[in-house]
């Protein structure tokens, strides 16, 4: 890390001691206010200043510069932020000031998470003393410059490939205990759900979203910048489209610098086959002039994205992971400026746009909708095109948040649509918080679903309780006695259920007694009498696990095929899923090319759905198709995605 000379400073005063230092408060002499951040322990605080340049925060205190000289202490300089700390225990307030000032919170520093999530870095220690009100402060417009709160130090934030460094024990998530190896921002997530939930009483919008966030579910949590916009609406803040377009371009540059994680705490240079804007964002976030910390000095240059880091970029970007060879011969520069172009034209990202010329569409490259972007978008209060539009496969981002913004002022008939929607796209805490107080037996219905995708089984029983008479609800409740063992007790309430919903309980009833012919021939009498393709993907997928278990890698291979390819008109998650016995059997049968395949994009899936560990499973078995043919160093690099 280059040093650099802090500016001159007219006075200076202490305002906190820490763990990891002193903070001060100085003044420049351009009168700008500046903290002064002194690091007892030096390593922290060049962990914190590489944080920060990487990051370019907007919604939090920017770098101004860093001092690292070896006679004084590691001093990182950064905006100073006027106000007072949130405190653990808010004062009484009426109910409305309590949901406004829960709101601000909510904006303010889900902003400041979607920054931070969007390099993959944990803020790790996200609680009131680290959130700092401005006063009385209330935004009028969603801008950076017009925050109510913001979300301060990150002397415990860390990537989610390092290992926490500490943490609050009161806002600590609950798979922290259960198993460390797979924390990732959604730890974050939880905090900021336990903050909101005590700002709120637990009453009004605020306390669905804390509740959402505090899913036992890690990717059952909706995403920071999800709840940022809904307090964004909750306030009736202004639109800013200069601000909203300044996001989304620094939002293309922290995708692509959080792929590059892994290489730049190994390189010491880059390539002279770098160009653009991808050489412009690493030599400002990472500086090559020296090396890097940690970095080899005799290491080879980082050279341009390989095919997998891209789609990984484009994943994080786009939502869906690109067909092999789909952007094939668009180098990495002009895929940078391409992305770039369209955040600045504030138009979603979509693969379509990004495989023909940005400047015009000729008649071989005519323009493409790609799936789940209507053609015309409706207005936005025409509930019945909406609704229409829902029932697509994959709804696209912006639809969804569309129907979102118009749910709550519309029949229940439309929310019921839009969970649905929700649900396939694996967006679960989204759906709690769209279901709402709605009391209907087959909101019930679909609150038991939401309650089992979040990890709360008890909830979930009792939500089915309350709508006895729904077969979704006996559904959820079967597969609850599945999933905790108790498999007579599946089989009958299977039987209760008749139809696509019976067969697939007791396929895997039989799948888990390894009782294999008889659970393939129930799925067989299922099928045989016809099944629209998302219940037929659940069909094909459980007896591809029968086949698979029971040694005919041929006939699982089929299957999982099948499912895989029909589970894209539902859900993502099971898409993802039966990608990764695909990927098992392909290897097992030798097609290793349909094994690679899918095991990558099952990778991807997982990843953009926030299972790390399922992603995992997926990246090893990319790693062992990998060794079978002989690419060791491949499989070597598929194999450290799990390190």
């Amino acid at each position: 890390m280059a040093n650099q000379q802090l500016p001159t400073w007219l006075a200076e005063k202490p305002v906190a001691v820490g763990a990891a230092g002193e903070v001060s408060r100085a003044r420049l002499a351009d009168g700008r206010d500046v903290a002064l951040k002194r690091y007892q322990d030096r390593a922290v605080g060049r962990r914190e200043a590489a944080l920060l340049r990487r990051l370019a925060l907007r919604f939090g205190p920017r770098l101004v510069a860093v001092v690292d000289e070896p006679t004084s202490p590691l001093t990182v300089v950064l905006e100073w932020v006027d106000g007072a700390a949130l405190g653990a225990h808010p004062p009484p307030l009426p109910v409305s000031d309590r949901e406004r000032l829960a709101a601000i919170v909510a904006h303010g520093v889900g902003r400041a998470l979607a920054e931070l999530h969007e390099l993959g870095i944990r803020h790790g220690d996200v609680k009131p003393a680290n959130i700092v009100l401005h006063g009385d402060h209330v935004p009028t417009r969603d801008a950076a410059d017009d925050r109510g709160a913001t979300l301060i130090d990150l002397s415990l934030a860390t990537g989610t490939s390092d290992a926490l460094v500490g943490a609050t024990p009161a806002y600590l998530a609950p798979e922290v205990l259960l198993d460390a190896r797979w924390v990732g921002p959604e730890t974050d997530l939880f905090a900021f759900g336990v903050v909101l939930r005590d700002l709120s009483g637990g009453v009004g919008e605020a306390s669905l979203w804390a509740a959402a966030l505090m899913a036992r579910e890690p990717g059952a949590r909706p995403r920071a910048a999800f709840v940022a916009d809904r307090a964004a609406a909750w306030l009736g803040l202004r639109d800013d489209a200069e601000d909203r377009r300044a996001a989304r371009v620094t939002a293309v540059r922290r995708a692509y610098l959080r792929v590059r994680e892994r290489d730049l705490s190994r390189a010491a240079s880059l390539s002279a086959d770098v160009r653009g804007l991808p050489r412009t964002w690493l030599e400002e976030a990472c500086g090559f002039a020296s090396p890097p910390a940690g970095g080899d000095a005799k290491a080879a240059p980082l050279g341009p994205l390989d095919a997998v880091a891209r789609a990984r970029w484009l994943t994080a970007l786009v939502g869906t992971p690109p067909d092999g060879g789909a952007l094939e011969g668009l180098d990495e520069a002009t895929l940078a400026e391409r992305l770039v172009g369209l955040a600045q034209d504030d138009v979603p990202f979509a693969l379509a746009d990004l495989r023909r010329d940005a400047t015009r569409a000729t008649a071989d490259a005519p323009a493409v909708t790609p799936v789940g972007t209507p053609v015309v978008a409706p207005a936005p209060d025409d509930a019945v095109a909406l609704a229409v539009l829902l029932t697509q496969a994959r709804p696209s981002r912006e639809l969804l948040a569309r129907a979102e913004g118009l749910a709550p002022r519309v029949a229940p008939s439309f929310r019921s649509v839009l969970v649905e929607a929700l649900l396939r796209c694996s967006e679960v805490g989204r759906a709690f918080i769209a279901v709402g107080d709605d009391d209907a037996p087959e909101a019930s219905a679909l609150r038991a679903e939401i309650a089992r995708r979040m990890g709360d089984a008890a909830a979930a029983e009792r939500f089915a309780a309350l709508a006895p008479g729904d077969p979704r609800a006996r559904a959820v409740r079967a597969r609850l006695a599945w999933d905790r063992g108790a498999y007579d007790e599946a089989e009958r309430l299977a039987q209760d259920l008749g139809g696509v919903a019976a067969a697939e309980i007791r396929g895997l009833v039989a799948y888990a007694r390894g009782d294999f012919a008889a659970g393939i021939a129930r799925v067989n009498d299922a099928l045989s009498l016809g099944a629209p393709r998302e219940a037929r993907a659940r069909l094909f997928g459980v007896r591809g696990m029968l086949h698979h278990a029971s040694g005919n890698a041929a006939a699982a291979l089929e299957s999982f095929r099948v499912a895989a390819e029909d589970a894209q008109a539902g859900g993502v998650v099971e898409e993802a899923t039966y990608l990764t016995g695909l990927a098992a059997a392909a290897s097992d049968a030798g097609q290793f090319a349909v094994a690679l395949a899918a095991a990558t994009r099952s990778a991807l899936l997982f990843e953009e759905l926030r299972r790390p560990s399922h992603a995992a499973r997926a990246w090893l078995a990319r790693a062992s198709v990998l060794g079978l043919v002989g690419a060791a160093h491949e499989a070597c690099a598929a194999a450290d995605e799990v390190a």
